[in-house]
């Protein structure tokens, strides 16, 4: 979609989960379909450490790799939990996606190999949002349990509470620039938790039905 702002275009590109926005002139966009599972339902994105984008296949229960030329590669081996939803690159180099229904955190090599975590993270937390946070480790909301969730690289995991409204729903997280992070919570209110040095932003929206990648340029 492509909406005028003062004589330059604001192009709103949508990969199912991930929502870019970016001012230019003279901007087209791409769309890329080959090498993913009609069934995939691709929802978070991020940018990896080996160049490429890496995507959460929440339809196909797989993460997936796409070059900047577009070729896909989707990996699924190793993946025992369920409902992948969101996807972020850690500061160890890794890929770090959260698995809803199965209360797990997963970490992929970008060569593909896959170690999941559950220890330390209490049953029916439904972990949704995740991020790099500017301490080093990974952190995640966990909507269900009503509480925001860090997992070292090492996968050592500790659940936070305190200061967290009852039913706040947390959803969405993100590392702010003054040091700490923001989760997005359902019921209108954004929560900031402090620590370390400035980390990264992960932004996430609603999927869409078509299975499909789009590159504006």
């Amino acid at each position: 979609m492509q909406k005028c702002l003062g004589g330059t275009r604001l192009a709103l590109v949508a990969l199912l989960g991930l929502v870019f926005a970016s001012v230019a002139s003279g901007q087209s966009i791409t769309e890329f379909s080959a090498g993913i599972s009609p069934s995939a339902a691709p929802l978070g994105i991020t940018t990896g450490s080996d160049g490429n984008l890496w995507f959460a296949e929440n339809g196909a229960n797989r993460v997936a790799r796409i070059t900047p030329s577009g070729v896909v590669t989707e990996f699924g081996a190793g993946i025992a939990g369920m409902d992948i939803l969101f996807i972020t690159a850690g500061p160890d180099g890794n890929l770090w996606f959260t698995e809803t229904t199965s209360d797990q955190i997963g970490r992929m090599t970008p060569s593909g190999v896959v170690t999941e975590f559950n220890v330390g993270i209490s049953p029916s937390s439904q972990l949704l949002g995740i991020t790099a946070g500017p301490d080093g480790n990974v952190w995640f909301a966990e909507f269900a349990g009503n509480r925001i969730g860090r997992i070292t690289p090492a996968g050592v995991v500790t659940e936070f509470s305190t200061g967290i409204s009852p039913f706040s729903g947390p959803f969405g997280i993100t590392a702010g620039p003054d040091r700490a992070d923001y989760p997005g919570r359902s019921r209108h209110r954004v929560q900031r938790r402090h620590h370390g040095r400035r980390g990264r932003r992960e932004h996430h929206g609603r999927p869409r039905r078509q299975p499909m990648v789009r590159r504006t340029e």
